[in-house]
């Protein structure tokens, strides 16, 4: 048989692993410990079956992803004598493949990963809450939610899958445990099904966070992506160290209520755009004399108990300010007279309950309200609002049978 003589010239110059077969791809002679089932062999070959073999050479693969098979294979033409055979050399790259497929999959992922990061940084002026549709699209997960501890309140944030809109406002329970580690699955307050933590933890300023998405199920590694949390914690720590320093820079640091500077700002930029405006002058009575005969420390507290019922009235569209020493103003946005009457019956209410609450520091405080419809003069409205509380002022102390000039 001329392949045999065919066969030890290879096995001569050193070729290992090498098949011999007839010019119609029919194996003749397998060498080398490349171990697979003629069927197999047909199967691969079968596309060039019907092909000229004449002058044959050429370099192609087989790849079996789901058995991790793969080889490299250069097929040529040759002749002994008279006969003509294909010979195909086979190198087995399986190792190799294997290794690329993981470095393309870890490129990949590093890729997803920077473009989480990209998408993070392009949110961190958009605040905290900015996480969830990030969360939600990376992680590939149907709900998220992000749990804030700071000045005093639990806030709450969540996302579902498919939405716009983000749920926002403080936690019902107003306390939450932020025990959790990145990667544990946990149950939440008033959410159904099983979460996994993504990043938990304490800013250097003190705020409390957790942020959770819902779990694709026990066994499930999608969620698990520790380069993710480490992004998200770093994402989530900064975003919220911003916050404060915007919150301390436009904020009443007594009070909690806006500043004189915040006022000046919207004053510029959007007091004037209103369709309506309502806005309320306060001035706190009596404040000197508390200071001179109980101290700053109940001046203090004077300040702060007027402030508190201030910000019963405050929201979306009533903005507080604390303009320095006892003055504050209330802005309310789109509020005609009826809406600032409603406003002002809310607060008187609650002042009413913190003295009743308080008795040892008495609460008196002047108010003046004026509203105005487009066209308006801003500053004239604001002058006569300041004008109305001086009035209240006097009035306060003549009924209560006292020097209305007195301080």
């Amino acid at each position: 048989m001329n392949v045999d003589r065919l066969v030890n010239k290879f096995i001569d110059s050193g070729i290992g692993e090498f098949l011999i077969t007839d010019t119609k791809w029919n194996l003749l002679y397998k060498a080398g410990n490349i171990r697979f089932e003629y069927e197999k062999w047909k199967k691969w070959t079968k596309r060039f079956h019907g092909e000229p073999t004449e002058g044959l050479d050429i370099e192609w693969e087989i790849a079996e992803k789901e058995s991790s098979v793969y080889f490299s294979v250069i097929s040529r033409e040759v002749t002994d004598e008279n006969d003509r055979y294909l010979v195909h050399f086979i190198y087995d790259i399986s190792d190799l493949a294997g290794l690329f497929h993981d470095v393309t999959s870890y490129s990949r992922e590093w890729h997803m990963l920077s473009k989480c990061q990209g998408d993070l940084i392009s949110a961190m002026s958009e605040g905290s809450r900015a996480v969830l549709p990030i969360a939600v699209k990376y992680l590939k997960c149907q709900n998220a939610v992000l749990y804030v501890e700071r000045h005093n309140a639990l806030e709450y944030y969540a996302l579902q899958k498919g939405t716009d809109k983000t749920m926002s406002g403080n936690h019902p329970q107003g306390r939450f445990g932020f025990g959790h580690n990145a990667g544990d699955r946990c149950a939440l307050p008033d959410e159904e099904g099983e979460y996994v933590c993504c990043a938990s933890g304490q800013t250097i300023s003190g705020e409390k966070y957790g942020l959770y998405v819902i779990s694709a199920g026990p066994g499930s590694e999608e969620l698990m992506h520790p380069l993710y949390f480490n992004v998200f914690k770093l994402y989530i720590e900064n975003t919220l160290l911003r916050e404060r320093i915007l919150y301390e820079n436009e904020h009443d640091q007594l009070t909690g209520l806006y500043n004189d500077g915040k006022f000046d700002e919207m004053l510029r930029d959007e007091f004037p755009s209103y369709e309506k405006i309502s806005v309320f002058f306060f001035d706190v009575n009596y404040l000197k004399r508390t200071n001179d005969t109980r101290g700053h420390q109940f001046g203090s507290k004077l300040i702060v108990k007027a402030a508190d019922s201030i910000k019963t009235v405050c929201g979306e569209d009533v903005f507080g300010f604390r303009m320095g020493g006892d003055e504050f103003i209330v802005v309310a946005r789109n509020a005609d007279e009826e809406k600032a009457g409603s406003i002002r019956k809310t607060w008187e209410t609650a002042l009413e309950r913190s003295n009743l609450e308080d008795t040892d520091l008495e609460c008196v405080v002047a108010c003046g309200v004026m509203s105005a419809s487009r066209p308006y003069d801003i500053k004239s409205v604001l002058a006569q609002a300041d004008k109305l509380m001086y009035e209240d002022k006097r009035r306060i102390k003549i009924a209560r049978g006292e020097d209305p000039d007195s301080r």
